[in-house]
């Protein structure tokens, strides 16, 4: 997840210059209704879809709207469209990010939760990290929509055959 939220980061100022002409003040506008997509999330949205879907079918939907997030923001060429599409980014990363964490430490000991947690974290860290490089590249040898592209085909993979392992219900 970290992996693909970074890469968009990273890209997102050269992408939209590319595509729209966007200078910092509507990069800066689109990161703010990013911000504010991600807050609105954690705040109303991911309880009410926690405790009427539970944390399993919660993690199965937020991937799939990553996967339809990036790859409408590959081919949008509107800007309306491009604002609506830039909400389903934060929306689906907001779901699964502690959704995924509850179920990693739901399936372990609790002695274990410290090393758990400590290794999702790093993960993510090296997301955040490697993120920007990976998709700079991409968008340097690919195109600038390629990025966008690559993470929506990335999370259509986990969707159809990592998530239905991760959501079975325990037994």
């Amino acid at each position: 997840l970290s992996l693909a939220f970074s890469g968009m980061q990273g890209t997102y100022a050269l992408f939209v210059q590319a595509k729209f002409g966007w200078g910092p003040k509507e990069v800066g506008n689109i990161f703010g209704l990013i911000g504010i997509t991600a807050i609105i999330t954690q705040v109303k949205i991911l309880p009410w879809f926690l405790l009427k879907f539970g944390e399993r079918k919660t993690l199965a939907s937020s991937v799939p709207i990553l996967a339809l997030g990036f790859g409408l923001i590959s081919v949008i060429k509107n800007i309306p469209l491009m604002m609506a599409a830039n909400t389903l980014i934060p929306l689906g990363n907001s779901l699964a990010n502690p959704t995924l964490t509850a179920i990693a430490t739901e399936s372990i000991p609790k002695e274990d939760y410290g090393e758990t947690l400590g290794i999702l974290q790093s993960a993510g860290s090296l997301g955040h990290i490697f993120g920007p490089v990976v998709a700079t590249e991409i968008f340097t040898y690919l195109g600038h929509n390629a990025p966008f592209q690559v993470s929506s085909l990335i999370f259509i993979i986990v969707s159809l055959f990592i998530l239905p392992k991760i959501t079975r219900p325990k037994s």
